[in-house]
């Protein structure tokens, strides 16, 4: 072997040697970027056939010297090559970086946009209850302006109602009519004392209160009714008004309100003979006579007076007790049963 042949197969085991550096650093570079496996793969097997073609001809020095060069200048471009896989890498891994910035900023936007229709939602249904609210409350302004209006209505009724009473246009006794209030009577005879008495028996003995209570009559209102309420046989419109000191019981025991501060509590009733009427009402309240469960019975005779409010025939009875309680609204405030009295 010349010493030509050996500085050739020198360099060429120096080349071969290069080689295999290279395909050991492409196989580690083709594991970093799978897109370059196919194209190394090529590279690996050209340099395998390269190979075996120097070993078979390996006398032919002019030919392997060419084919070094050729692989000297393909060593150069894979190494260009791998040069910029490696700029690419180094992109991508930037680029990555940069998409894991921008999908982290677009996941806290959603959440930020999630957040922002929670809150719109929670705002929809508070402006829906305001909304509601609102109507509820022009309602309630419209119902509360009704109101004020019919009590007006009312107040004007109640007023104009009590002027015709105290002007008395059609009684024929007219400002002098007295009322009855027998409460001075009992107190001038002494019968207040006798009252008394007889509560106090009929509590201690609830069994005979009938007798004890036709006793009071018979001794108390009898004897008030023949000497001074016999000029009442008339028939007419009456009215039975609490008096003052006892309208807050009353009003607790019944549950009525007032139609306004001024404004009394009465019964209103008609009779063809208003002083058979009045026995009538006073032995009811005293439990003599079933009374039916109406509301005036529920109190004593001395807890109102009475009042003729008009003389008329019998034949209009009906409708002047209709005009009077609509006008004292005593079927709502007062102690009528609704729609007057039968």
């Amino acid at each position: 072997m010349t010493t030509a042949e050996i500085i050739l197969l020198t360099c060429l085991i120096a080349i071969c040697g290069l080689v295999l550096f290279l395909i050991i650093k492409w196989i580690f570079t083709i594991k970093e970027n799978q897109n370059l496996k196919q194209e190394n793969k090529q590279k690996d097997e050209r340099i395998d056939t390269l190979d075996s073609l120097w070993k078979i001809t390996d006398k032919a020095s002019k030919e392997h010297y060419d084919k070094a060069v050729q692989l000297s200048l393909e060593k150069m471009e894979l190494q260009s090559q791998i040069d910029k896989l490696n700029i690419s890498q180094e992109w991508k891994e930037q680029h990555q970086k940069e998409m894991a910035v921008i999908d982290k900023a677009i996941q806290d936007k959603m959440l930020e946009l999630q957040t922002l229709a929670s809150a719109c939602d929670t705002t929809k249904k508070e402006v829906e209850e305001l909304k509601l609210n609102k109507e509820q409350l022009q309602h309630q302004r419209l119902q509360f302006e009704s109101d004020i209006h019919n009590l007006e209505v009312l107040l004007q009724q109640k007023q104009a109602a009590w002027s015709a009473v105290d002007s008395f246009e059609k009684c024929g006794f007219g400002d002098e009519l007295p009322y009855i209030d027998y409460e001075e009577y009992f107190s001038k005879n002494n019968f207040e004392i006798v009252l008394k008495l007889l509560d106090d028996c009929i509590e201690v003995a609830p069994q005979f209160k009938s007798e004890l209570r036709k006793i009071e009559w018979n001794l108390c209102y009898l004897p008030y009714k023949k000497t001074f309420i016999k000029d009442f046989s008339r028939s007419g419109i009456y009215m039975l008004e609490v008096k003052s000191k006892y309208e807050n019981e009353v009003l607790r025991e019944l549950g009525l309100k007032r139609i306004n501060d001024n404004g009394s509590i009465v019964y209103i009733g008609q009779a063809i003979n208003i002083y058979d009427r009045w026995t009538t009402h006073i032995k009811k309240m005293l439990g003599i006579e079933a009374s039916g469960g109406e509301k005036l019975y529920k109190f004593k005779p001395l807890m109102f007076k009475w009042k003729v409010i008009e003389w008329c025939d019998s034949s209009e009875l009906n409708e002047r007790e209709k005009f009077w309680i609509d006008s004292f609204k005593s079927d709502e405030f007062g102690l009528n049963s609704k729609g007057g009295n039968k």
